[in-house]
């Protein structure tokens, strides 16, 4: 997977940000669906070859600290999401937010000192998080479903019987015909006539547990 913008996973700050460097003015009264149909037009352009100015000059260095801590609260959410159980839709919201602040640091202007130290500790964050997301979104991207012979005998053989079976037990009594070993029963029975033989009898729940071993 690319990790590239996918507006409808950026919140209304990050969609501002977006369309502010592109030269586009927004307030607080845009709505995030107004501002990430924008945006994609934007990225429609850009990708046909029309490429917009980028205003290198957005974040001048008296305002520099607010950008690098918002960098960093969003650096956090990726971390967050990264430690999860990742699906599709976490994903696109990964790649964007790493999309996103790639660009986001890249045009912010830093005095020597701490700001550089702090823009220099999160691009090193940023490529760590690149580093870690990209071999699971591969794994889960490129991986195709697995399946076992057996599942897939089920399956076709519950495709030959739904129209002839009405319950529960029958589609049970279908499968146990299907997949159960040849003499299964006579193997179970003998299983059970070896307690008969014991010194002592078995207590009732030890009875009960082999049974469902034999038979389950």
């Amino acid at each position: 997977m690319d990790i590239t913008i996918s507006p409808d996973c950026l919140s209304h700050e990050e969609l501002s940000y977006e369309l502010a460097v592109r030269g586009t003015k927004v307030t607080d009264a845009d709505s995030v669906e107004s501002l990430a149909h924008n945006l994609k037009y934007f990225l429609s352009m850009e990708r046909d070859g029309v490429l917009f100015e980028i205003d290198a000059n957005l974040d001048p260095g008296s305002i520099a600290n607010r950008t690098l801590e918002r960098c960093t609260l969003i650096l956090d959410g990726i971390r967050e999401l990264l430690i999860r159980i990742l699906d599709e839709p976490n994903l696109h919201v990964i790649a964007t937010k790493l999309a996103h602040l790639r660009r986001r640091l890249s045009t912010v202007t830093v005095e020597p000192g701490a700001q550089t130290e702090a823009k220099e500790k999160l691009s090193v964050g940023i490529e760590k998080a690149v580093e870690s997301f990209k071999p699971r979104a591969k794994f889960l991207t490129e991986i195709p479903a697995m399946s076992t012979p057996r599942a897939e005998a089920v399956d076709e053989l519950f495709s030959m019987i739904e129209s002839s079976v009405s319950s529960w037990t029958d589609i049970c009594e279908r499968l146990k015909e299907k997949f159960l070993p040849i003499e299964y029963y006579d193997t179970a029975r003998d299983n059970l006539l070896k307690y008969r033989h014991l010194p002592k009898p078995l207590p009732f729940h030890e009875k009960m547990a082999a049974i469902r071993r034999n038979i389950l």
